[in-house]
């Protein structure tokens, strides 16, 4: 008896899809897209200064060691070096600071005057290593990796106690902070699943109870019907931003930098784009169970490969082109160089034509294949 009921929960358990999926599948994927942000896989193409002056001996070893990153050990294959991408250059403290706050790069090493003085008399000295934390993957990464050039550079020089030490600073492009890149993402993902889930599955619903049947028998000319809809789930979507917007605020102090009335334009293309693929997922299925399928299918790899939770930059060269096919991504984007003047991803342009190119095509097919009957 105990070994039927086991059995059957097993049975119960493999007919529930959704707990498959969150019990199974969703950690694999959580594993594989860390994996491959973090594996190692990918490379480095970041800009880096630094600002070399001290006129001593140890100053510019530093400084040819660090740069010395982009060059691959004899033997080794260049492949795995994921640093050989990276470009350097040197120049005065307040012409790269300036640069950094600008996002022209990504991190900045100084290495100050009399650094050399002081460690042949005895005294401690450091180096600055500011680094722009929206670089979310690069900037840790590169911070480990300098600290260990420093830590090599004193132990030849000092071969006793420490005394050239590594200082860390986060000067980041507008002082971004972690929860600043957050909320344009939260955001973003938001306006997605208002399109997927608010708007396709209700539509789905409808047609298959013979909702929209019924509808379609009145009088009431279809596109009222239509336009109600849209503007319904418009309302919702500025609701939304308003709520998001106002907790951002008030529980993190997070300020919009960027135009209020760009911030709205963006909203606006953001959420009829992603209504226009939630009419087009209610066009092509013909259950609610094959309308939740396709809708999960869309929500999760955009989710994660998207930037809403981390950057997307330090994903394989492979992956990026899915990351570039997801409308989500050029939503993440706009909304985080207007909110709070991250460093961009695409030109405004671009995420302006390729958002409108969804809307138009979404638009377009859901005219096409959009029945008002259950089939």
């Amino acid at each position: 008896m105990f070994v039927q009921l086991y059995l059957s929960q097993w049975r119960e358990f493999a007919r529930d899809r959704m707990a498959l999926f969150f019990t199974i599948l969703f950690p694999l994927i959580f594993i594989s897209i860390f994996g491959l942000l973090y594996g190692g896989g990918s490379k480095f193409d970041e800009k880096v200064g630094i600002v070399l002056e001290d006129q001593g001996p140890i100053g510019p070893q530093l400084a040819s060691a660090i740069e010395g990153l982009t060059q691959t050990p004899e033997g080794q294959d260049a492949d795995k070096n994921v640093f050989s991408d990276m470009k350097f250059s040197r120049g005065n403290a307040s012409d790269l600071e300036s640069q950094l706050q600008k996002g022209d790069l990504q991190a900045l090493v100084i290495i100050p005057a009399g650094l050399s003085e002081s460690i042949t008399s005895g005294q401690p000295a450091s180096v600055t290593v500011k680094v722009d934390q929206s670089s979310q993957v690069f900037a840790p990464f590169f911070q480990g990796v300098v600290d260990s050039i420093v830590q090599k550079v004193d132990q030849g020089i000092t071969q006793s106690k420490p005394m050239l030490t590594m200082q860390v600073q986060s000067v980041l492009s507008s002082q971004i902070r972690g929860i600043d890149l957050l909320i344009p993402g939260i955001l973003a993902m938001s306006i997605m699943q208002l399109g997927l889930f608010a708007t396709a599955q209700p539509m789905i619903a409808m047609r298959t109870q013979g909702v929209l049947k019924r509808f379609n028998a009145t009088p009431l000319p279809r596109w009222m019907l239509l336009v109600s809809y849209v503007a319904m789930r418009l309302t919702i979507g500025l609701l939304q931003t308003i709520i998001i917007i106002a907790v951002g605020k008030l529980m993190f102090d997070v300020a919009i930098l960027g135009s209020i009335v760009a911030l709205l334009g963006w909203l606006l293309l953001s959420i009829l784009m992603f209504i226009a693929i939630g009419f087009f997922v209610a066009a092509i299925a013909k259950t609610e169970e094959s309308g939740n399928a396709i809708t999960q299918l869309i929500n999760f790899p955009m989710l994660f490969l998207s930037g809403v939770f981390f950057p997307v930059t330090g994903l394989p060269d492979w992956l990026q082109v899915v990351v570039k096919a997801f409308p989500l991504t050029y939503t993440v984007d706009s909304l985080k160089q207007v909110m709070i003047n991250a460093p961009p991803i695409n030109t405004p342009m671009i995420n302006f034509v390729v958002q409108l190119g969804w809307l138009v095509v979404m638009t377009v097919l859901s005219i096409r294949f959009f029945k008002w009957e259950a089939r």
